[in-house]
């Protein structure tokens, strides 16, 4: 009764790709599509000293916001590049052996990281407006931020009590779904991981009695989920164009029997 059950949802769904194979693709060759997306994150932040010993690691909370644009190589293939950055709030006496005083949360930095990845993505599962994908992606990263002394009223200048700016490289992996309303505009969601590490070189901390950063490397490990809307360029595949119908014009003879000729006709 299992098998029957299984064998009886396999043919479903082969009937259901095979109907699609032929229809017009939400995602094909030469197509171009981008997208805006955002939505909440987490990551394990971790932090290591010169000679590479744990100075901390934590699961912090963030906010993600990248911009996305592919390519069409082929109907399944696609290539792309995404931007975006996330942001978080760190504890620099945790994280980066700092000692400020935290009454007025001047210890707190503004962490923002940016990337830039080139992608590849495989789209397994596309129909006229539904498109699910995987993708893979690698590319240049980078983490900097500032913890500043408590501002002064009337006074324009703040002072840095910490700052951090490393470059490194990050990978992602994930998913991707989109589903389009329009010929052009669609809804999309995406699920993702990735993995990215920054190493800062030594220099002097900015205050005389602050510790240097002494070249602490940063790791952070998360993922999560966004949602946000995309946009289609390229016509689509196998779309057939309606042929307007033409209004047909018919003769009807009204006779009073059969065999008689015709007493009137009327051109419709």
């Amino acid at each position: 009764m299992r098998k029957n059950r299984i064998y009886a949802i396999s043919l479903a769904l082969l009937m259901v790709l095979g109907a699609n194979a032929q229809g017009p693709k939400a995602f094909h060759k030469y197509c171009l599509v981008t997208s805006v997306t955002g939505g909440p994150s987490k990551a394990l932040y971790t932090t290591r000293a010169n000679d590479g010993a744990l100075i901390n690691s934590e699961l912090l909370d963030g906010y993600i916001d990248p911009l996305i644009t592919e390519y069409g190589l082929t109907d399944k293939i696609g290539l792309g590049m995404t931007r975006g950055g996330e942001n978080f709030n760190v504890n620099v006496n945790k994280f980066y052996r700092q000692n400020i005083l935290e009454g007025e949360n001047e210890h707190i930095m503004a962490a923002s990281t940016k990337y830039i990845t080139f992608d590849v993505s495989y789209h397994y599962l596309t129909t006229k407006r539904l498109d699910l994908s995987v993708f893979g992606s690698a590319g240049y990263y980078k983490l900097s931020g500032n913890a500043y002394a408590k501002y002064i009223s009337g006074s324009d200048y703040q002072q840095t009590l910490f700052s951090y700016n490393a470059r490194g490289g990050v990978i992602r992996t994930g998913a991707r779904a989109r589903y389009y309303y329009s010929k052009r505009w669609g809804v999309m969601a995406m699920a993702y991981a990735y993995t990215g590490g920054v190493r800062e070189r030594n220099k002097p901390s900015p205050i005389s009695d602050g510790r240097s950063n002494g070249g602490i490397s940063t790791t952070l490990t998360g993922g999560g989920f966004e949602i946000g809307i995309c946009m289609r360029l390229g016509k689509q595949n196998n779309v057939i164009a309606e042929i307007p119908k033409k209004k047909q014009r018919c003769l009807r003879r009204i006779t009073r029997d059969e065999d008689a000729e015709p007493l009137i006709t009327i051109l419709d």
